[in-house]
């Protein structure tokens, strides 16, 4: 199984492969009924060896609240992920800082 925000309408949805089938997609229609819901996507672009930032540890700051992500595309047999870091804020409409750290490079901070 893999997700991705397919509709691109802030929401992940979910991709299954399925053996001697075709895959299912499952659209997440939570967007439409709760307007309120907030979230960062975050590229990642790592050194000339490591393009896909792959092993970036990702450390969002919101009031009292701290995230943390790492990156490692890899989601089971046969499935991986591409595209933008998806990272849930919930009610929070805004983040006071994000930073990351990509294997062999001195961490990166963005404040808000």
């Amino acid at each position: 199984a893999a997700y991705a925000d397919l509709d691109r309408d802030g929401d992940l949805d979910l991709i299954t492969n399925n053996v001697n089938q075709q895959a299912f997609v499952f659209e997440n229609k939570l967007s439409e009924k709760r307007k309120d819901r907030h979230y960062l996507k975050v590229d990642l672009s790592g050194p000339e060896k490591n393009v896909g930032g792959i092993g970036t540890k990702i450390f969002v700051y919101s009031d009292a609240r701290r995230q943390y992500y790492y990156h490692s595309p890899v989601r089971g047999y046969l499935s991986s992920m591409n595209g933008p870091i998806h990272i849930g804020l919930g009610d929070d409409a805004s983040v006071d800082s994000l930073t990351k750290r990509i294997s062999y490079s001195p961490p990166a901070r963005a404040a808000n």
